[in-house]
């Protein structure tokens, strides 16, 4: 993709794709809102009201009940000295009932901002679907760059385990493998050296902010998979990697450390490609099982289930095993 196609995609974003999160908002919308939040606001005023005249009502209750309190004691006092049969201070014992404060609920943000919001959740799906559209590109450029870097470092690695896997044979000019080797060395020049691909990463996080796309989507297929620790601990180190990058102020930090972002951006994209392709059958999940073990496992570490060589029958010479051959 060309430097101009990407200036398109960014003023398309912004000019164009941006609007649309207030798609439906005209006029209209708006006065319906300022109309609704003006009937709600009048429900307000008026609970307002009923509560200022029922605290009024406290207050008068509360002197009445006083007054009625200290009549009491004083007719307690005169029951006392005048004896025990004066009657009045049981005629006297009333205390006003209080009134119950009611306040009346409003139905405007219950109904009619229901429906403003539900247009809003539909203008912001059309918005995220827009966006996606002009996002898959760039993350396809990222993931293009990325993978000319680990292509061609790879095709040089098979070439040379192809030599050595046929030892003298290998070798000798007559052969097809040392051309093989020869030709992968010119992949890294043709392709775009190391040192460019990186910097393309780079250019691409800067402008873009593709790192935190790419590390969504992944964290969600990776959730989607099931795909363990592994996976997991190595999207959370390209994360603080991509964050270190970005929050660097001297420039050669982040030139320095670009590839290592490309090549672990390859590293999780093939991890999770391999599990997604595991699901076709019980060849590709072994496959995809050794190529895990050999991306994340140390290889210097202990391999007691010897995950390269445990199907290779079956993975390799594609032989049916015998349980399944009945």
């Amino acid at each position: 993709m060309s430097n101009l196609e990407f200036l398109l995609i960014q003023q398309a974003l912004k000019y164009n794709q941006l609007p649309l999160i207030f798609w439906g908002i005209d006029n209209g919308f708006l006065d319906g809102i300022v109309d609704e939040l003006k009937a709600h606001y009048r429900v307000i005023e008026a609970n307002n009201k009923n509560v200022r005249r029922d605290v009024a009502f406290f207050l008068t209750h509360t002197k009445e009940v006083k007054t009625t309190m200290e009549k009491i004691d004083t007719e307690i006092g005169e029951a006392m000295q005048t004896g025990p049969g004066n009657a009045r201070v049981a005629a006297t014992v009333s205390v006003p009932p209080a009134e119950k404060i009611n306040c009346a609920a409003s139905p405007y943000l219950k109904s009619g901002m229901a429906i403003r919001r539900n247009q809003l959740n539909k203008s912001f799906q059309k918005f995220a679907g827009r966006f996606t559209a002009f996002m898959e590109p760039l993350i396809a450029a990222t993931l293009n760059e990325a993978y000319k870097m680990e292509t061609a470092g790879q095709a040089i690695h098979f070439a040379h385990e192809a030599i050595e896997m046929h030892g003298g044979n290998g070798y000798i000019e007559d052969f097809v493998t040392p051309r093989l080797l020869r030709d992968a060395q010119v992949l890294t020049v043709w392709e775009g050296t190391a040192n460019i691909l990186g910097l393309e990463v780079l250019r691409l996080m800067r402008k873009f902010k593709v790192h935190d796309i790419f590390i969504g989507m992944m964290r969600e297929k990776i959730n989607q998979l099931q795909a363990g620790t592994w996976l997991s601990a190595g999207l959370e180190q390209l994360e603080e990697t991509c964050r270190f990058v970005m929050e660097a102020k001297e420039e050669s930090v982040q030139t320095y450390h670009c590839k290592k972002v490309a090549r672990q951006m390859a590293k999780i994209y093939e991890s999770v490609t391999a599990l997604e392709d595991a699901l076709a059958g019980q060849r590709q999940k072994w496959i995809a099982e050794a190529y895990l073990r050999l991306a994340w496992h140390d290889p210097l570490a202990i391999d007691p289930e010897m995950a390269f060589v445990k199907h290779f029958e079956e993975v390799v010479m594609e032989k049916v095993p015998a349980n399944e051959g009945n």
